[in-house]
């Protein structure tokens, strides 16, 4: 209030910084702007063309009756001190009321609803996530998700997400997000399992990677509980993807080299599972996990599983090379050098024609049936290492988000011209990826 009331002309110039950065802020900031990112825009610059008319007039309008100014001692060194004093409260209000009007602007920008179809993307370096509306390309929310974030997914109901707190193994919980509120529920502790990472959600429960454990495991939302765990023997379990019905699960293993298969069956009296010699003492809980480890490529990390549920691609970041692996038969049916160095993360379109690999400044995209390397989307000006990494494709279809970790934006990509037609600014270092559908 002592800016408003006792300081006009100042409190104009900060109304007019706002209005400034604000401006910066929303103004279209390449050719990749949609109408759709395009109209809001316009919007918000109406808005604060507003606001800068309102601050004009109070500006010369005639102010009320300043207080006296306060008459300091005679004395120089209380005169000074006291000048000094009054300067630096002055200043120091000034920076508040800058800040207080930012925030009241960033309250105001940011609070929407969260769409009925969303995009979640993990920002790792801000420890946050964000809400992105897909069809006006913008960020609706930032949720606070605690310490390194990495990856997401959301409850078949689209109304939760749960984000990994991943660490290299030196955390143990998973973030428990409300997508309608846009606020943090609860974290979920899953110790002793160490390194939570890769996650899914089948069968109203969630699936997780424990990779400081060399474990996959689950968690019942309705009991709170982790209620099954599952040894790999493996190092760096790092990804899961868990099939309809959970019947079957694949994972990789980054340091091991190697992918994962897990198979329930069921056992009853005089079963025989495949590799269990005949007469073998069986588990008496009606069911059995059998696993079967498959050689890949050099720290394949990132995977994908086709549509038909037959294959999974994954992809080696150090050599580049994609080897593929029939789930049923659980062997490896073909190898593609396709380097794509830094291979970080795959998708497959859903009719199975087309997989996408990220990693690198370019997205790679290969046709499943030639097993041929199509064409290179630049999706970032380039630079050492990582440049791409969580992608997903939109579900009928036609585009697909590349978020881009080094650059803090996530790549839109039309896939029917294999171009780059935008891009999101999100948090710093977006990471994993989501879809959220509310039902």
């Amino acid at each position: 209030m002592l800016i408003i009331h006792n300081d006009r002309g100042r409190f104009a110039h900060v109304a007019l910084k706002i209005e400034e950065a604000a401006g910066r802020s929303v103004r279209p900031a390449s050719a990749f702007m949609t109408d759709a990112v395009a109209k809001p825009m316009r919007q918000i610059s109406v808005l604060l063309a507003s606001i800068r008319a309102a601050v004009e007039s109070l500006r010369t309008s005639e102010p009320p009756p300043r207080p006296q100014p306060t008459h300091f001692p005679e004395d120089k060194r209380c005169s000074s001190k006291g000048r000094h004093t009054y300067e630096v409260a002055m200043r120091t209000s000034y920076r508040c009321a800058v800040l207080l009007f930012a925030s009241l602007f960033a309250s105001w920008a940011c609070a929407q609803p969260t769409p009925k179809a969303a995009l979640l993307v993990v920002c790792t370096n801000a420890q946050k996530l964000d809400i992105v509306n897909p069809n006006t390309l913008q960020v609706v929310a930032h949720i606070p998700v605690g310490n390194n974030p990495h990856e997401v997914i959301a409850a078949t109901d689209g109304r939760t997400a749960y984000v990994s707190n991943y660490g290299f193994g030196k955390f143990h919980t998973i973030t428990e997000v409300n997508l309608v509120t846009q606020k943090r529920v609860r974290t979920i502790d899953v110790w002793p399992l160490l390194g939570p990472h890769g996650v899914d959600f089948v069968d109203g429960k969630l699936w997780f990677t424990a990779e400081d454990s060399k474990a996959i495991a689950s968690y019942d939302p309705t009991t709170g509980k982790v209620d099954w765990i599952m040894g790999t023997g493996q190092n760096r379990t790092h990804m899961i993807y868990v099939f309809p019905g959970a019947q079957k699960i694949v994972t990789t293993n980054v340091n091991s080299g190697t992918v994962t298969i897990y198979q329930k069956y069921a056992v009853q009296a005089g079963s025989h599972l495949p590799g269990i010699p005949a007469g073998a003492s069986l588990p008496q809980t009606g069911s059995d996990w059998l696993e079967t480890v498959v050689p890949s490529g050099i720290r394949d990390e990132g995977f994908a599983v086709s549509p038909d549920h037959t294959q999974m691609w994954t992809a080696s970041p150090v050599d580049g090379h994609v080897t593929i692996i029939n789930v049923n038969t659980k062997k490896v049916v073909g190898t593609i050098d396709a380097k794509a160095m830094h291979a970080n993360r795959l998708a497959f379109t859903p009719n199975g024609k087309i997989v996408l690999i990220s990693g690198g400044a370019d997205l790679v995209v290969i046709d499943a049936a030639t097993h041929k390397v199509i064409k290179r989307i630049p999706v970032t000006s380039g630079g050492p290492g990582l440049q791409s990494n969580g992608i997903l494709v939109e579900p009928d279809g036609r585009r697909a988000f590349v978020n881009c970790f080094t650059h803090n934006y996530i790549a839109v990509v039309d896939l029917k011209t294999l171009t780059v037609t935008g891009r999101i600014p999100v948090d710093a270092g977006p990471n994993g990826v989501a879809w959220a559908v509310r039902q």
